[in-house]
């Protein structure tokens, strides 16, 4: 009867914290030199060690890759198994890189405790006696995950992966049941890869171990010298991260080699750091800052006026996709006298007479002008509304008698115009969805507006939004903000308390 390797010998040299010291590797600097782990990384270890799945946000240059390799190459190593250990990277090259990284440590083994190999290549680490493997695979490869079952499988610079959410979906399929995903990366984008299940972690949806680690925990990111004088920034985040003379100085060199912005993403203090605007948004963080947020639902409609103010203009923008579960269908009914949103339904699954049927009831329940994207799935809606006779009531936004259509001068106009009534507070408010796109939306030198497809869309929503404001244009409407209503409406509760009766304005009865 086979059982398996006699893995003895070898376990009586091995321990994953006592060994690691006695490697010499290849570092960064170039010449080799003793594995000795840093605060972060042992950290990380002790993460890993549970056995848990485990997501890290982390700077540039902080060691979490090779802590990372250094412990499934341990893994690897010792098992008696024939396990199988998956290295994903958003290119195959990166993959292979990091296989690499993995043999190192086996190289560096003393000669006599190198267990014999039955593969040794770019793509493969495969052990003679255990047949336990280690495979590099690239996130756009062929298949994915989807081509092997994995014990344990490693999605390096997870924020930069292509489909991330079908690529989670198809490694919970890929991965044993007692088997770990571990995912790290350095951020990308709001509301990338990454930040998707940062947020879900947040809201206790995911069952990731967590780690996010600031620069400034890293050893090596201090230099000596003279600081100065400080500035009002450095004293602020001086004090609020306890940075050291040694530190300021450091950052001030890393910022005169990347900018402000760049160092500020790839080497955070903290997560709104790592995701703050960046130099190629269409939106700056200071529009988007005083935007009060409402919640709504991922899929389907989400009803935030319960009733329609009848003092109030409403207008309606519909971005319509294809229905057949790629971007969003997207219907954003907003109030146009408050600045804030009404309704919105969105769905990537749907038939046409769904959509035909919800958008025109919610446009109709608000009495909304509604523009819709004439554009590809667009002319059908369109001209159901106008020819069909589907919805009478709907009112129908165009431009001189013409629908809106989006070609490079419409797009840059549609958007300069939502900018601007953000800028201006028109737009008071928006869904937390609708933020997330914003967030999204670049533009590049030449001044065109691009919209990043992301596992949430093409920013569908901000689309809708942009779209309900330009149905506003021109239209004629008294401004009245939040707290106009939320004094209002106190006034109103004081006489109705006083009277002891309903108070009734403009035929309709005011509740507190």
């Amino acid at each position: 009867m086979n059982e398996g390797p006699d893995l003895s010998v070898y376990r009586r040299h091995m321990d994953i914290w006592k060994t690691a010291p006695k490697l010499r590797i290849k570092t960064k600097n170039g010449p080799r030199a003793p594995f000795k782990l840093f605060t972060q990384q042992v950290v990380l270890m002790k993460m890993l060690l549970k056995g848990n799945d485990v997501l890290v946000l982390k700077p540039r240059q902080i060691g979490a890759s090779t802590l990372i390799a250094y412990y499934l190459f341990y893994v690897w190593y010792t098992s008696e198994d024939p396990i199988t250990i998956a290295i994903l990277s958003f290119k195959q090259k990166s993959s292979k890189h990091l296989l690499k990284m993995v043999k190192q440590f086996y190289k560096a083994l003393p000669a006599e405790l190198r267990r014999p190999l039955a593969v040794d290549n770019t793509e493969s680490l495969q052990l003679s006696d255990s047949e336990a493997e280690i495979i590099a695979v690239g996130a756009r490869d062929e298949g994915g995950t989807r081509s092997f079952t994995a014990h344990y499988i490693w999605l390096s610079e997870f924020a930069f992966m292509p489909n991330a959410e079908e690529l989670i979906a198809t490694t919970e399929g890929s991965i044993t049941e007692d088997g770990q995903v571990i995912a790290e990366s350095t951020a990308n984008h709001w509301n990338d890869a990454l930040h998707l299940e940062i947020q879900k972690v947040v809201r206790n949806e995911a069952d990731w171990d967590y780690e996010f680690f600031p620069w400034n925990q890293h050893p090596e990111y201090s230099l000596a010298g003279a600081v100065g004088a400080l500035s009002n920034e450095e004293l602020a985040l001086q004090q609020e991260h306890d940075l050291t003379e040694g530190q300021i100085l450091w950052l001030r060199r890393k910022i005169r080699r990347l900018g402000e912005e760049k160092t500020r993403r790839e080497f955070p203090l903290k997560l709104s750091d790592a995701y703050a605007q960046s130099a190629g948004s269409f939106f700056s963080e200071a529009d988007l800052e005083p935007l009060a947020t409402f919640a709504s639902a991922p899929r389907g409609t989400t009803i935030i006026e319960e009733a329609p103010d009848k003092s109030c203009l409403y207008t309606g923008g519909f971005d319509p996709g294809g229905g057949v579960g790629l971007d969003n269908s997207s219907l954003y009914i907003n109030n146009l006298t408050t600045g804030t949103p009404a309704a919105v339904w969105k769905k990537n699954k749907h038939s046409f007479d769904e959509a035909l049927d919800v958008v025109a009831a919610l446009s109709i329940r608000f009495d909304a002008f509604l523009c819709i994207e004439y554009n590809n799935h667009g002319y059908g809606y369109f001209e159901a509304y106008r020819s069909l006779g589907v919805a009478p009531g709907l009112r129908l936004h165009t431009d001189a008698g013409k629908p809106f259509f989006t070609d490079k001068k419409s797009r840059r106009l549609l958007w300069t115009h939502l900018k601007k009534c953000i800028q201006q507070g028109d737009v008071a408010g928006v869904t937390e969805s609708c933020l997330a796109d914003l967030r999204q939306v670049q533009v590049d030198e030449m001044g065109k507006v691009i919209l990043p497809r992301t596992s949430s869309g093409h920013c569908d929503e901000a689309v809708a939004l942009a779209l309900s404001m330009w149905a506003g244009k021109g239209r004629s409407i008294r401004r009245r903000g939040m707290v106009d209503r939320f004094i209002s409406e106190q006034l109103v509760a004081e006489i109705r308390a006083r009277s002891g009766s309903s108070l009734t304005m403009h035929g309709a009865t005011m509740k507190s």
